[in-house]
């Protein structure tokens, strides 16, 4: 018996399985998300705006998207757009800590420091053991100089041995100079 004979098919093929046979890419939430976060890594932040968008038409509801959207703006000195997404990623999906503490990023950023210690304070009150809620919360006692920011880095890279977490740190510390 042939190896190849099990490839002959009497069925019809369906639309998915046309798209893998005609050399089209399937586009999904998953394939956006996976170009978006290389474009983020890459530091085209338009692209990984777009691709983050384009994930959430697929999945609304999907948290790695609407934070990835609000960081891309923030990374793009869009701290408005930020906060008005972090606002509606947090209507549609709850309170999750680290779009809580991506707005307290783009508060930090605008100058108003008393809501950026608010809103830290709530999306680390809210199981915020994520290093990017770290890193948040680091972010806004950076900006006012305060010491307990390299604590807050040190504690974002304790959840993670990933190569993002410096990377990420040295972004913060590049934008306050």
């Amino acid at each position: 018996m042939s190896r190849f004979s099990i490839l002959e098919i009497d069925e019809p093929i369906q639309q998915g399985a046309q798209q893998e046979v005609t050399g089209e890419q399937i586009r999904d939430a998953k394939d956006f998300l996976c170009q978006a976060v290389k474009s983020y890594w890459f530091a085209d932040y338009e692209l990984a705006l777009q691709f983050f968008s384009k994930a959430l038409e697929f999945d609304p509801n999907n948290k790695t998207a609407l934070v990835g959207q609000v960081r891309a703006l923030i990374n793009l000195n869009e701290f408005k757009e930020a906060s008005l997404w972090a606002d509606k990623g947090i209507e549609i999906v709850g309170e999750i800590p680290e779009l809580i503490g991506m707005k307290a990023v783009a508060s930090c950023r605008m100058g108003d420091i008393s809501m950026a210690y608010a809103l830290s304070d709530v999306s680390l009150e809210k199981q915020g053991n994520s290093p990017f809620v770290w890193l948040c919360r680091g972010e806004v006692l950076l900006q006012q100089q305060k010491k307990n920011a390299e604590f807050c880095f040190q504690k974002a890279q304790s959840f993670s041995s990933s190569w993002e977490i410096p990377v990420e740190i040295a972004k913060i510390y590049q934008f306050y100079g």
